[in-house]
């Protein structure tokens, strides 16, 4: 989720994520058809992240080496002015490195492999902002990108 500069519809966009929980730093990309695309759902697009954490909660509880893959979609709302606005909806496959122990004080839920997200994204001029919190764990994340 991102700010740009310049309004376009289908321009893409490159953006460095963070993960608060398991202090987890990634990349993400959002990806939008070509204008003369003969694609089905012009407007919408698509996009790819992945994160790793090794740090914060995940590792006080045992847990290292945390990776996440995310895919989902965009989904464009009403835009005001100069900034589009995207509702992100994603699947989450999520990978805790070897060895670890199920601890009893710990949400069940994290030892679980797939999970999604709900997010929103703003596109403004040349830079770009996504906020997505992954639901089932409620781990929320941040980013900042730039149009390309």
């Amino acid at each position: 989720m991102l700010w740009c500069s310049r309004l376009a519809s289908a321009q893409s966009v490159a953006s460095v994520t963070y993960h608060a929980v398991d202090h987890g730093i990634g990349l993400r990309a959002d990806l939008y058809p070509v204008k003369d695309s003969k694609a089905l759902f012009k407007r919408f697009g698509s996009y790819y992240a992945v994160t790793y954490g090794n740090w914060g909660l995940y590792k006080r509880f045992g847990l290292s080496h945390h990776v996440t893959l995310t895919s989902g979609i965009l989904i464009p709302l009403k835009s005001c002015d100069e900034w589009l606005y995207n509702l992100s909806l994603g699947a989450n496959y999520h990978h805790l490195g070897k060895g670890y122990i199920e601890h009893y004080t710990v949400a069940p839920n994290i030892y679980k492999h797939w999970s999604y997200e709900v997010g929103l994204s703003v596109r403004m001029k040349r830079t770009a902002v996504c906020i997505a919190t992954d639901i089932r764990r409620f781990e929320p994340g941040v980013g900042l990108g730039f149009l390309f």
